[in-house]
Order: structure tokens, then C-alpha cells, then sequence
């Protein structure tokens, strides 16, 4: 029997559209994203602690004292005046009441640089000066906050001993002592406790 030409076209346009079907697949996965938060590089130091002095309020000093807390113990010792003979009426107070004299201890943490990497340590001001403030009532020492604050009642930090190195885990620890200038003449208004709170900071940085 013979097909005409349009059964023939239709057979085979039908067997084309089976033909195409029967071969059509999809395929599905998942799609990930990744990201990751560590800490930040950062860095936190406990007070520098210079304790408590009795001061004769009635003797004009010939000077203004100085005493030092190094790097290397939570220790102080007068620098100039304090215990001369023309520097008497000024003494530390030891003991319990001393306000726990020691340095700052300064914790870094979070850094990605490899291990034995030197930190840079700057300070600003640069001159890593500061003056202390009247403190409010109990803060310092249990002290009670001074009547009127004294002026440049300063004090001066040191710079880190040696190279500041991060370890395997990013961190660092390092010390510093300081400087405090306590000027010649106190009145009893000026009695009290002293801190600061701004007015000086430390930046360290990996390189990272």
C-alpha cells in the first residue's frame, strides 16, 4: 500500500517528537558557600599601679618626686627627691594598703601572622605621657576623690623591653612600668585618688 506524502511526513514527525523525549534528563546538586570569622587582632593592658604616698601637706618640697616601676618587677623605688633631705614629707605606704603596686601587663591576642612575627608597638601621644585626673570616690584604691585636683600629676610609660612576639596561637604578653611625677607642693584639698582614663593609647600592628 502506498502513503501519500503528507502520512509520510506526519509518521514522521511523530516519531521524531518520541524520539526527543525520551532522551530529555535534568540533574540537581547543591550549592555551597563558605565564609569564616575569627577574632580581630586586639590588645588589653591592666593598670600601671604606683600605690599610695603620704604627703606632708604643710612642707612645700624643694622639688617635684619622681618614682619608677621598671618592666622587669612590680616594684618601685624613688628616682629623684623622695627620701632626700630636702625631700622629706613624702613616703610610700606599704603593705595591705598599698594599692597592689605593679606594671601593666598587656595581653594581644588574635593575630594571623605566623608565629615569631615582631609586632610594632607605637604609643600616642608618642611622648607616652599622661596626666592623672581626680578619680571619683572608691575607684582608686578605696580612696575618696580629691577636693580639687593637683596639676601635672604625671606620669610617663615605658616602652616595651625588647621585641613583642606573637606565638603559634596569635597572642603576646608584655609589661610596662613607668614614671609617676608627683609635684612638690600638695595642699589637702589635693588628697585623694588620681587615675586616667583616655588621653594615652597603644596600637600594636602584625603587619597583616
Amino acid at each position: 500500500m502506498k502513503l501519500n506524502k503528507l502520512a509520510v511526513a506526519l509518521i514522521s514527525t511523530g516519531l521524531m517528537a518520541v524520539s526527543s523525549s525520551s532522551f530529555a534528563v535534568t540533574a540537581t546538586t547543591n550549592l555551597e558557600a563558605r565564609a569564616g570569622l575569627i577574632g580581630a587582632l586586639s590588645i588589653s593592658c591592666t593598670p600601671l599601679n604606683f600605690g599610695v604616698f603620704s604627703v606632708d601637706t604643710a612642707t612645700t618640697r624643694a622639688s617635684a618626686d619622681t618614682v619608677a616601676i621598671t618592666n622587669a618587677a612590680d616594684t618601685r623605688a624613688w628616682t629623684t627627691g623622695g627620701g632626700s633631705a630636702a625631700n622629706t614629707g613624702i613616703a610610700f605606704v606599704n603593705g595591705a594598703s598599698n594599692g597592689n603596686v605593679g606594671r601593666a601587663v598587656c595581653d594581644v591576642a588574635g593575630s594571623t601572622a605566623p608565629a615569631a612575627t615582631v609586632l610594632t608597638v607605637t604609643f600616642s601621644p608618642v611622648s607616652r605621657q599622661v596626666n592623672l585626673s581626680a578619680a571619683t570616690s572608691g575607684v582608686v584604691y578605696g580612696l575618696k576623690a580629691p577636693n580639687t585636683g593637683i596639676a601635672n600629676l604625671q606620669v610617663t610609660f615605658n616602652q616595651p623591653t625588647g621585641s613583642v612576639v606573637v606565638n603559634a596561637a596569635g597572642a603576646a604578653t608584655f609589661q610596662l612600668g613607668g614614671t609617676l611625677s608627683i609635684p612638690a607642693a600638695v595642699s589637702t584639698d589635693n588628697l585623694g585618688g588620681y587615675r586616667n582614663t583616655s588621653g594615652l593609647t597603644i596600637t600594636v600592628d602584625d603587619g597583616i
